[in-house]
């Protein structure tokens, strides 16, 4: 079990980082309040299988704040907070160069239990969201029009879900 906060700013020969076997995240708090668990910096590639990210907290992102390219398979993320939102996953590019990364697939995951004032379990800032066969459950936005997964896109950003 890790306790605080994986910050991805630093590449392996192919600009990746990866979390294979069966790791548990519980009880990060964020670097700069941004992802309790895990903060992917923006051009940054990271990889996250079979894993439990659970009781972690952030102003946006409980879990993961996602500014890179991520791929998460198998993921279980429950009980995880954010003040702002993303109860669970906050992905989005940088601000300042829309030319940056900013996309996230999420396969074969469970969202449960996960809390924000908007986006309790996933808030799509900008970027490119693909979710394939993902359980959002018993997630909590104190603005009930924004539960689950909000969607504040520009232009020919997307959000797929299969």
């Amino acid at each position: 079990m890790h306790r605080g906060t994986v910050f991805i700013i630093t590449k392996d020969k192919d600009n990746k980082f990866k979390i294979q076997k069966s790791t548990e995240f519980n009880g990060g708090m964020g670097i700069d309040n941004l992802g309790g668990a895990i903060y992917i910096h923006s051009n940054k590639t990271m990889t996250l299988n079979n894993s439990i990210l659970e009781n972690n907290s952030a102003r946006q992102g409980g879990a993961i704040y996602n500014n890179g390219i991520s791929t998460v398979t198998n993921v279980s993320m429950k009980y995880n907070s954010a003040t702002e939102s993303g109860g669970a996953v906050f992905t989005s590019y940088p601000w300042n160069d829309f030319s940056l990364s900013g996309n996230m697939t999420l396969n074969d995951c469970n969202i449960t239990n996960n809390k924000a004032e908007k986006g309790s379990g996933i808030y799509l800032n900008r970027g490119n969201l693909t979710l394939n066969n993902i359980k959002l459950l018993d997630n909590q936005a104190s603005a009930k029009e924004f539960s689950d997964v909000y969607n504040k896109t520009v232009n020919n950003k997307k959000y797929i879900a299969k």
